[in-house]
């Protein structure tokens, strides 16, 4: 897979924010933007940044608008979403992104930024997978947005193009393989379910499958691997790797489906004889990992822990 690698951000390089779906008051990110502006980047504010539309920041055009603007700006060199929410696939429709085929940036963010990851995807145009600025503001330690100092650093780390190798534990439920390679794609799983069908829906063959979820049900996530299977989605990877499924929950805690989220993953991708890892920290808790999608990653496994490399050239 050939995918365009936008400009890593040095110093002074200018960084956009973007409000493409829940909205936003000015102390949810006050703090995250002085932290971006300590570590020496400029920042420029979207024109719907404070906008209120019922439960949006604006309405659909405001943000589409919002986001534009920071797409055209050539002054831009990444754009970060302030939150996640609902509401990014309201408006990836009336976006124009062909300009970063020639002139890429970063686009950044998670959970409902999957929308805008999974279009990338499409344009063979690499995107992170990382914190919103919500994750980088302080103040929200309190709500559990707030990462971890050592995410926050590898964020920064992969903004600059610097070398993210890094060690976890192994998985209990791990597959039994040594070495995963591969360009990875993927995000949150209900976005990803929700785009089924549309021009964004197709999984790249190949690749490995990043995964992440936060409250749902046991039962749809259930039905959400089922889809996976039936519309051969799973023939086309090479692995999935798997980080947080935050507040997976039983419909009637009486009547228990019977399987965690983790279990349901690990026999679908044991029937089909692909190898599958988990506890990677990305997601919607503290430890937030920065990953690029469709960069190439090795996955290795040791007797405790797993390495994972980002393949730098």
């Amino acid at each position: 897979m050939n995918f365009i690698i936008p400009p890593f951000i040095n110093t002074g390089d200018t960084i956009g924010i973007a409000a493409t779906a829940r909205k936003v008051k000015p102390k949810d990110i006050k703090k995250g933007i002085q932290f971006l502006i300590d570590q020496g980047f400029k920042i420029v504010l979207c024109n719907n940044i404070y906008a209120e539309h019922f439960q949006f920041a604006g309405d659909d055009f405001a943000r589409a608008d919002g986001l534009q603007e920071l797409i055209n700006n050539p002054n831009i060199k990444a754009i970060i979403c302030a939150r996640g929410g609902y509401g990014s696939v309201k408006i990836i429709d009336k976006l124009n992104l062909d300009s970063l085929i020639n002139k890429p940036k970063w686009l950044i963010g998670f959970s409902d930024v999957t929308v805008i990851h999974a279009r990338l995807q499409q344009m063979d145009i690499c995107s992170i997978h990382g914190p919103m600025l919500v994750n980088l503001n302080e103040d929200n330690h309190t709500s559990g947005l707030y990462i971890t100092e050592q995410s926050k650093e590898q964020f920064i780390s992969t903004l600059r193009g610097e070398s993210n190798s890094f060690n976890i534990p192994r998985h209990k439920l791990n597959s039994n393989f040594k070495e995963l390679k591969g360009n990875i794609f993927g995000g949150n799983l209900s976005v990803l379910f929700s785009l089924s069908g549309s021009v964004d829906g197709q999984i790249p063959e190949n690749c490995i499958l990043l995964l992440e979820d936060i409250d749902e049900y046991i039962y749809h996530f259930d039905r959400m691997i089922q889809w996976l299977q039936r519309s051969m989605q799973l023939s086309k990877l090479k692995g999935i790797v798997v980080g947080h499924l935050t507040k997976m929950k039983n419909l009637d805690e009486n009547n228990p489906f019977g399987l965690t989220a983790e279990e349901i993953l690990k026999s679908t991708a044991d029937l089909h004889h692909i190898p599958i890892m988990f506890g990677l920290p990305f997601g919607h808790e503290s430890e937030n990992y920065s990953f690029i999608l469709g960069k190439e990653y090795t996955f290795t496994q040791h007797i405790n822990d797993v390495s994972i490399s980002d393949n730098q050239v």
